[in-house]
């Protein structure tokens, strides 16, 4: 008995075969994972008004962190000066400050002065250790003029009150630099 020798077009015909059911195969992936019941919503642990927009902004009576409260208080901010210098005590300060239910100051806090243009910077750089090593690092930018600048600043501040009293996965690192005029020199001699 003689073995049959395949043809080159039985050869293509099961080519064509198989690949006539790829597409079905593809859509019974897509029906397999279409069918699951959608999963449940992630749930953050913190309520959603932790973060206070009007205590940041200072509206009424203003507090001194507040936007309206370091604008009325810190008219010249410009890098380096005296206005600038009060402004990163005032951040240094609320960083340092214990949280509202405790006794024990939340974050770490140092001021590493940078010199540029022949002006001294002052960086405030605020850390709370976290389960893990991990890092997540906002930086916010106080010098210049105008309320741009400064209402990242409010907004640095009362992110750091809401992250005093939480329980951290990562590590958060707070930073505020000066320098925005120069460069930006605080925030590269940070970096």
């Amino acid at each position: 008995m003689a073995a049959h020798a395949l043809t080159s077009t039985e050869v293509l015909d099961a080519r064509v075969y198989r690949t006539a059911f790829l597409p079905a195969l593809v859509a019974l992936f897509v029906a397999a994972f279409a069918l699951a019941d959608r999963p449940t919503p992630a749930r953050n642990a913190f309520p959603t008004d932790v973060f206070n927009a009007e205590r940041a902004f200072g509206s009424g009576t203003p507090e001194p962190q507040s936007l309206q409260g370091m604008a009325a208080a810190f008219g010249d901010r410009t890098a380096g000066s005296s206005g600038d210098a009060a402004l990163a005590q005032l951040v240094q300060q609320v960083f340092e400050a214990p949280e509202e239910r405790g006794e024990r100051a939340a974050f770490t806090v140092r001021r590493d002065v940078v010199v540029a243009r022949d002006r001294d910077l002052i960086n405030v750089v605020a850390t709370r250790a976290g389960f893990s090593t991990r890092r997540i690092v906002v930086m916010a930018n106080r010098d210049g003029p105008g309320l741009a600048n400064l209402s990242s600043t409010a907004v640095l501040l009362e992110l750091a009150r809401v992250l005093k009293s939480r329980e951290l996965d990562k590590t958060i690192v707070l930073v505020s630099t000066s320098g925005s005029e120069t460069g930006f020199a605080g925030a590269q001699a940070w970096a």
